[in-house]
């Protein structure tokens, strides 16, 4: 038996299914200690790799740094530790799966059972009635194309409508004024930043085309940055529904990161 710490989830062998286990399970002292002392290092090796890589180390603004590492800090505990913060995310995880569910059903509308990575095999019966075998099934082999690709486009389909009536560019400028405020960054680039968890690394450079000409070279960076290091709406959609089968609040735990 072997037991993901992260997923909560239990294999009972090589090549089996996986079986969702009640409730999680007490990890030894020690092997607690251990992550979090990795985690602590991976953060301070980061810091330091990009203190080195400076072109100009003394206009490193230590201010900005500590705002940022703290509030990831600060943002952890509100998830993790919190009451609050892990209903809100429970919410979230609800309904990024109810949004993958309306995707699954019209990918199925359109393909049937195609959508599934495993179908029933069987025979045909008098009177056109199938008969499903009991022990076997067949492997599609097309379970991206047919069912993480269509919630794909159907994520991006809904993000631009919610562009077009307005709504993502309120939760953008939310976030973005929030940035600002804690971390002293310019607009561009916190708008930029912020606009990359909803569309992606290559469209929120869009959201300030205007101002990338003028945006200095820590500015790029930033927006460089925060591109690489976040995932849209429609990738997320991708990973959720991947990962639904094997955690069921793997969407959740993806809103966080």
């Amino acid at each position: 038996m072997y037991r993901c710490r992260v997923c909560r989830v239990t294999l009972a062998g090589a090549g089996s299914m996986p079986v969702s286990s009640p409730g999680p399970v007490a990890l030894p002292t020690h092997s607690v200690l251990e992550a979090r002392f990795r985690a602590a290092l991976g953060l301070a090796l980061l810091i330091a790799l990009a203190w080195a890589l400076s072109t100009d180390r003394r206009r490193i603004s230590w201010r900005l740094v500590a705002w940022g590492v703290g509030l990831q800090i600060a943002f952890a505990l509100l998830v993790l530790r919190t009451p609050v913060g892990v209903a809100a995310f429970d919410a979230i995880n609800h309904v990024v799966h109810a949004v993958l569910g309306y995707g699954e059903q019209g990918s199925r509308f359109v393909f049937g059972n195609l959508v599934e990575n495993q179908v029933a095999v069987g025979t045909v019966g008098e009177g056109g009635t199938f008969d499903a075998s009991v022990d076997r099934v067949a492997s599609t082999g097309a379970f991206f194309a047919f069912r993480i690709l269509p919630n794909i486009i159907f994520i991006a389909s809904l993000m631009t409508v919610l562009y077009h009536i307005g709504i993502m560019q309120r939760i953008v400028r939310a976030a973005a004024w929030v940035m600002q405020r804690t971390m002293g960054t310019s607009g561009a680039e916190t708008l930029c930043t912020a606009s990359t968890n909803y569309v992606g690394m290559m469209e929120s450079p869009l959201v300030v085309k205007p101002y990338i000409e003028k945006m200095t070279e820590s500015e790029l960076m930033a927006v460089m940055t925060a591109g690489l290091a976040t995932i849209s709406g429609t990738v997320l959609a991708a990973y959720a529904a991947m990962m639904m089968p094997y955690a069921p609040d793997a969407a959740g735990h993806l809103v966080a990161a």
